[in-house]
């Protein structure tokens, strides 16, 4: 493993708060301009900075990847179909199955719940619409704002290393032709 490598997963393997996140393009800011690179931080939509190393406008080639950590999901990650028709399929049954069974399902037994205690259908119609609603609503925060996924070798610390030592392996007569983005908040 080289020292890049050791130090991003030692140091900043999650970056999922504003402080890692910091923390993160400190670092990565330090070690740009030691290679002779100069950066700037772009700010962005709910608070994202995008670190850009070099000059995208003048490079020849650009590499990127996020560096945000995902949250872990309320569902296992299953790997997504190469075939259109099964992807498609495959992404009608995860909505489906992840998002809108539960909002169903709260709303079948606020309204048996309803019927049960004998309330009016004028009250029990607009609570089931209202918590369903609810929870649909707090599965898409978990979704997007969930607690850090603590494994992220493959997403994406492995990106973030691919660039980091592109840049250090890169010839310093080359490096002007190449740019560098590192993007927050990619599921947003």
């Amino acid at each position: 493993m080289t020292e890049i490598a050791k130090t991003i997963f030692d140091q900043y393997e999650i970056r999922k708060t504003s402080a890692q996140k910091t923390a993160f393009l400190e670092y990565v800011q330090s070690l740009a301009g030691e290679m002779g690179y100069s950066c700037r931080i772009e700010k962005g939509w709910l608070g994202a900075r995008n670190l850009v190393i070099g000059d995208p406008g003048q490079a020849k080639v650009l590499y990127t990847a996020h560096y945000d950590t995902c949250p872990v999901l309320p569902f296992p990650n299953f790997i997504t179909p190469r075939h259109m028709g099964l992807y498609l399929l495959y992404q009608l049954v995860v909505v489906m199955g992840f998002l809108f069974v539960p909002m169903i399902a709260v709303m079948i037994l606020v309204t048996l719940a309803g019927e049960a205690m004998h309330l009016p259908e004028e009250i029990v119609v607009p609570l089931a619409v209202l918590l369903g609603y609810a929870v649909l609503i707090g599965f898409m925060l978990l979704v997007l704002a969930g607690p850090a996924n603590r494994h992220t070798a493959n997403d994406n610390t492995s990106g973030v290393i691919t660039l980091l030592e592109s840049m250090a392996k890169m010839p310093p007569e080359l490096r002007g032709q190449t740019a560098y983005v590192f993007f927050d908040l990619e599921e947003a």
